[in-house]
């Protein structure tokens, strides 16, 4: 048994040298292998450096455009996109602001001026006939107070005068059928024209306890035809009387 043993180790032992002497053969290089490359940063360390040498006096004294330094390029003045500052994002209560608030009033033009006005013409003024035919209607109507006033003042010459004619035209019930006809035109001014008057008259009973000289001052009742003219007083024309008799 013991022997046993002895046999055991020594094979074990045998085994591993032979074990030993194959690692040693596996790392020995063979007689036909290149030598490991040395790195080149080795070679650079191994290199001595060479010495420059000395300068000339005549190059030592460096020239002045040598001696002057190149102008320092600025910098590019393009600012990277990453550099632009970005605008904070507006917040909900800003952006509804914004779109709630009415948008901005353009500069308005003041209104043009309205063209000026084209002055309104002149109204004709009355003619003589036209003053005959409203002294007639104030007399029908019974507006005698207005009828006197358009009595020409050289035929008014006192306020006794104004009484008489007012007088006269209350008398006078009604006017019927004016005709008005011009009367000697080639005698005509610029401020006096005579006309033929034509009309029907009924006329009130006169005063029995006054009676005037002259009764209704010549108007009848029924046609009567009268001569009369109207003269300018100033601008207006203005009724001188009445004649039964062209003048």
């Amino acid at each position: 048994m013991r022997n046993k043993s002895i046999i055991e180790v020594i094979v074990v032992v045998v085994l591993l040298l032979v074990a030993v002497m194959s690692c040693d053969q596996n790392q020995s290089p063979s007689p036909g292998a290149a030598a490991p490359a040395v790195p080149s940063s080795e070679l650079v360390k191994t290199e001595q450096p060479v010495a420059a040498p000395p300068p000339s006096p005549e190059t030592a004294q460096p020239s002045p455009a040598a001696a002057a330094p190149a102008p320092a390029t600025p910098p590019s003045a393009t600012v990277p996109p990453h550099a632009v500052p970005e605008k904070p994002a507006k917040s909900a209560t800003e952006a509804k602001a914004a779109q709630a608030a009415p948008p901005a009033a353009a500069p308005s033009t003041p209104p043009a001026a309205p063209p000026a006005a084209a002055a309104a013409p002149a109204a004709p003024k009355p003619s003589g006939e036209d003053v005959l035919r409203l002294f007639f209607n104030l007399i029908k109507q019974h507006k005698t107070a207005a009828a006197v006033d358009m009595l020409h003042p050289g035929t008014i010459r006192s306020p006794g005068s104004k009484a008489d004619w007012k007088k006269t035209f209350d008398s006078i019930k009604t006017v019927k059928g004016v005709k008005i006809t011009p009367w000697n035109q080639s005698g005509w001014t610029a401020d006096e024209e005579s006309y033929q008057v034509e009309l029907k008259l009924l006329t009130n009973p006169d005063d029995p306890n006054n009676p005037p000289p002259i009764p209704h001052n010549g108007w009848e009742d029924g046609a009567n035809t009268r001569w009369t003219s109207v003269k300018k007083a100033g601008d207006v024309w203005k009724v001188t009387g009445f004649a039964t008799g062209p003048g």
